[in-house]
C-alpha cells in the first residue's frame, strides 16, 4: 500500500484487499482537512468590515477606507501655509518666500544667470550697498567709488 504525499491518505494497490477502517481513517483525515480550511478562510460577512478583508464598492472604491492614521499617511486635517491637505494644493513662490519665476530676468526684477554662466539682467535700481550704479551702454568717464555696469544686449 502507497500513501498520498501531501496529507497521507491510504492508497491500496490494485492487488490489496479493500479494508473499510482504511477508507474510513482517509475520511476522518480528509474532513479535518477540510475543516481546517473552511476555519481559516475569511468569511463573506467579513468583506468590507473593520478588522475583516478590504472589498470594493459599487462606485470602485476600497471599503473601508482606511484613514491617514491607518496607512500612516499625513492627516488631512493638516495645512501647508494654510492651504487644507484635504485636496491637492498649488503653492505659489510667495507661499514659500521664493521669488516669483515671472521676476527673474525683468527690469527691477531678479536678476538670471544664463547658460553662459554670465548674469543676463542687472538691477535698475540707483543705489546697493549706499554705491551708486552708473548703468550706461557706452562706457563712462571713470568716477572713484562708482560702479559701471554695462547692460547685455
Amino acid at each position: 500500500m502507497d500513501n498520498t504525499p501531501n496529507i497521507n491518505l491510504k492508497k491500496p494497490k490494485p492487488e490489496d484487499y479493500y479494508n473499510i477502517k482504511d477508507h474510513n481513517d482517509n475520511s476522518d483525515i480528509l474532513d479535518t482537512k477540510i475543516k481546517e480550511l473552511d476555519a481559516g478562510k475569511i468569511g463573506k460577512d467579513m468583506i468590507g468590515q473593520n478588522n475583516g478583508v478590504a472589498g470594493v464598492s459599487a462606485q470602485g472604491k476600497i471599503t473601508p477606507m482606511p484613514s491617514a492614521a491607518d496607512i500612516g499617511a499625513v492627516p488631512t486635517s493638516r495645512t501647508i501655509n494654510t492651504k487644507p491637505l484635504s485636496a491637492d494644493i498649488t503653492l505659489k513662490a510667495s507661499d514659500v518666500g521664493a521669488v516669483d519665476a515671472t521676476l527673474v530676468n525683468v527690469p527691477n526684477g531678479v536678476a538670471g544667470i544664463g547658460s553662459d554662466g554670465k548674469l543676463h539682467q542687472v538691477p535698475s535700481a540707483e543705489k546697493l550697498s549706499g554705491e551708486l550704479f552708473i548703468i550706461s551702454a557706452t562706457q563712462p568717464p571713470v568716477q572713484e567709488g562708482k560702479i559701471w555696469l554695462k547692460p547685455i544686449t
